[in-house]
């Protein structure tokens, strides 16, 4: 089983993925994530993934109001 830490290395990946290629694109991004897993700790299995990637798309389709709570809390 894939630990918390191993679910959040692979939102990551999965979230530069999808600022890289866009969300219409979402379904490649996360066939993608089934390669290779080197690195990480635990043994990694489809519902890590999903998690994984659930967390990764709903990061990046809030990116806009994230991006603006920045701006508001650090304006300089």
């Amino acid at each position: 089983m894939a630990t918390p830490r191993d679910i959040r290395v692979l939102a990551f990946q999965a979230l530069f993925e999808l600022d890289a290629r866009g969300d219409e694109d979402a379904d490649a991004v996360r066939a993608a994530m089934s390669g290779d897993r080197e690195g990480l700790s635990g043994e990694v299995k489809e519902k890590d993934l999903d998690k994984a990637f659930g967390l990764a798309l709903a990061a990046f389709r809030d990116r806009r109001a994230a991006d603006d709570e920045v701006l508001r809390l650090a304006p300089g």
